[in-house]
């Protein structure tokens, strides 16, 4: 969900300026809000940089940066794809629940210890 809404908030941004040198592309980019956050695009090494920080602090890219992805980087590099997105999440889960086929049982000894540290 959270995907999708960015995603849209990208359709709804326009790039106002761009400037390069070759190897990096620096984008304003005004959202819906008529707020500028600046987007830099580095294609050779696929690192996206937003002036939000959305990706920095939540784990997912945002909408300015999805507007600014271009013909020259047509797919969203791997580093900004969370594992927890892929199909491989399913199988280490699988994989994480097939070691540990046999509940542990906690002494009763243990409950009694931590009611009595509070």
């Amino acid at each position: 969900y959270m995907f999708m809404a960015e995603y849209v908030v990208g359709l709804e941004c326009l790039i106002k300026e761009e400037q390069s040198d070759g190897l990096t592309q620096i984008l304003t980019v005004e959202d819906g809000r008529h707020r500028d956050y600046i987007v830099s695009v580095n294609i050779r090494e696929e690192v996206l940089h937003c002036s939000c920080q959305k990706f920095e602090f939540m784990g997912i890219l945002c909408g300015h940066v999805l507007a600014c992805i271009t013909n020259d980087l047509r797919s969203i590099p791997e580093r900004y794809i969370l594992r927890r997105w892929t199909r491989a999440a399913s199988s280490l889960c699988d994989s994480l629940s097939s070691h540990n086929d046999t509940p542990r049982e906690v002494p009763r000894h243990t409950h009694s210890q931590r009611y009595n540290l509070l």
